[in-house]
């Protein structure tokens, strides 16, 4: 069927793993642009932006359903709900994944950079390790929030199961 894709929900109940087939309209890939449509036989579908575009979204700390609400309300704590659009963000939860990845991204970005600074000393030994932990330091905390906002969004619109 054009325009139809599967989706399949596991479940564990009473030990037993049982797999539920749901037949779920959307308009396009998630990759693209476009709005999708999903939703379970016991719910009403409701529509839900691209990937890329939630994410997006979430990179701006902004809700990624809307993307006018602010996604925290302190500065790595998610609001309860958007106060522009309502969803709730209490039950997307990111855990460790955006801490690793911003030590990955900080990493990769810092570590050719002391390695330069090793081979070619433009200040002294101890400046130096003072500068790269401070800059570090201020990189991880400046991009932890956007890449949490990133991991939320891609939480909820694969609907991934969160702790």
């Amino acid at each position: 069927m054009e325009g139809v894709t599967c989706q399949r929900s596991h479940s564990l109940i009473h030990s037993n793993l049982t797999e539920q087939l749901y037949i779920i309209p959307m308009s396009k890939d998630l990759l693209t642009d476009t709005a999708t449509t999903t939703g379970t036989p016991a719910s009403k579908p409701t529509l839900k932006p691209a990937l890329w575009a939630a994410i997006r979204k979430g990179l701006k700390s902004r809700c990624p359903d809307c993307g006018k609400g602010k996604l925290y309300r302190a500065y790595l704590k998610p609001v309860a709900t958007c106060s522009e659009c309502g969803h709730e963000w209490e039950n997307v939860r990111a855990d460790d994944g955006p801490a690793w990845a911003t030590m990955l991204i900080v990493g990769h970005l810092i570590g050719p950079i002391a390695v330069a600074m090793i081979l070619n000393p433009v200040m002294p030994l101890w400046a130096s390790l003072i500068v790269l932990p401070l800059i570090t330091f201020a990189m991880c905390l400046t991009l932890l929030p956007a890449i949490k906002g990133a991991f939320m969004a891609i939480l909820w619109i694969t609907d991934a199961p969160t702790s």
